[in-house]
């Protein structure tokens, strides 16, 4: 019985001793393990990259939707606004007008970029029951100094009408905007210097009437438009300026000559879309009045 016990004793005294023989890798043994757990950290990190770099990213925010590539050389951006008006008129007796509620604008606007550097942007309106194309571009960013745009935009005249819709002030812009191009199709090149403080954009357009735009021109001659805009409180990091002032000069020069079909003539509305001004027109060469010389 007491040899039974002890030879019980002695092979429980083997078989731990061997678990702990087991249990107990040497340094080699370790360091071995803990390589082969960071190559599979490694490995795993490799996969989520390669996985994050063929995903897209999409955001949705006050400003639209937006999808794009993961190192942003590539993005689509989609957005719009509705402007709904309620026009009445008083004691229009003698020159009658209609009472109506109106879409004064309708304009989805889609926006991107190509490569990273080349932009573009495409904006219809649906406004007053009539489809008309209001910005079709592309722009190619060379640096902040260089940027050629070409298409069909606002030129660089009139600081009102360079505003967007979104951003006026008040309902409608100032008349005196309507003595400048609403749009033109053209090739434009502009840029900023000494931080921003500086901006500049030329161009040569086919040139259209006071407050038009139009999606093709009626004669040879042609416009250019150049602007120049200071801004000597502007900040070098571009952020908000301690004083918002800028000065700025914005000229156009071209040549027109009308016909009876088109004058090359512009008409002027209030902001209720009823003409108070128009150049004489009944057909006739004698009674017609058409553009004829520069316009400056």
């Amino acid at each position: 019985m007491k040899a039974a016990v002890w030879m019980s004793i002695v092979v429980g005294l083997g078989f731990v001793c061997r678990l702990q023989a087991q249990a107990a890798p040497t340094p080699e043994e370790l360091d071995q393990r803990v390589r082969i757990l960071e190559r599979k950290l490694e490995l795993e990190a490799e996969k989520n990259e390669a996985l994050a770099k063929s995903q897209g990213q999409s955001v949705a925010n006050k400003d639209g939707f937006e999808v794009k590539s993961p190192d942003g050389a590539f993005r689509l951006k989609l957005r719009g606004y509705l402007q709904v008006d309620g026009r009445f008129f008083l004691d229009d007796e003698k020159l009658p007008a209609t009472d109506s509620c109106v879409i004064r604008r309708a304009r989805p606007v889609v926006e991107g970029t190509l490569w990273k550097f080349v932009d573009f942007k495409l904006m219809p309106d649906f406004g007053g029951g009539t489809t008309v194309l209001y910005d079709a571009y592309l722009e190619a960013r060379f640096s902040k100094a260089a940027r050629l745009r070409a298409g069909k935009f606002k030129p660089p005249v009139g600081l009102e009408r360079l505003q967007s819709a979104t951003d006026l002030l008040f309902v409608e812009r100032a008349f005196p905007t309507g003595l400048v191009p609403s749009r033109d199709i053209g090739l434009q090149l502009g840029g900023e210097f000494l931080g921003g403080k500086l901006e500049y954009q030329a161009g040569l357009f086919n040139g259209v009437v006071d407050g038009g735009l139009a999606d093709q021109d009626a004669a040879d001659g042609k416009e250019y438009a150049a602007r120049l805009l200071w801004k000597p409180f502007q900040p070098a990091d571009g952020g908000v300026p301690a004083i918002d002032l800028a000065l700025g000069l914005a000229a156009t020069r071209g040549d027109e000559e009308g016909s009876l079909t088109a004058t090359g003539l512009p008409s002027f509305r209030i902001p209720g879309s009823s003409n108070f001004f128009a150049y004489r027109a009944d057909s006739t060469l004698a009674g017609t009045a058409r553009a004829d010389g520069a316009r400056e």
